[in-house]
């Protein structure tokens, strides 16, 4: 169940999606994201919650083994505004080093989180 009140995504520079909750505080956004890719294998890699970049798998891996490992890394920025709270998702590789395996791969674990955030 849902814990906050979804109210749109539109698409954001540079290929990402913009969310927007209505009457959420951004901290329990963050916490939010950041328990649901702790769920799905992921860890924080630079920043904060509210402004940083989540990773799964290794990029040395990647590097050797191409599409054949797993590789990914997505971007977050959460922002309060007036009523609403932003988040801002994109993709912070493209996941062409693994080549076409890789990037398929990528675009996949996108579209997939793309829907899932819509749930926070």
């Amino acid at each position: 169940m849902p814990q906050f009140d979804f109210a749109g995504a539109q698409a954001s520079s540079g290929g990402g999606i913009r969310y927007a909750f209505k009457g959420a505080d951004a901290n329990a956004v963050a916490a939010a994201v950041g328990e649901y890719f702790a769920r799905r294998g992921y860890a924080l890699e630079e920043g904060t919650p509210v402004d940083g970049a989540y990773g799964k798998g290794s990029a040395a891996a990647r590097a050797l083994l191409g599409g054949f490992t797993t590789r990914f890394k997505f971007k977050v920025g959460i922002t309060p505004g007036q009523g609403v709270t932003e988040l801002d998702f994109s993709k912070a590789m493209s996941g062409a080093m693994g080549g076409a395996i890789g990037a398929a791969k990528m675009t996949k674990e996108f579209t997939t989180i793309q829907e899932d955030l819509k749930a926070l």
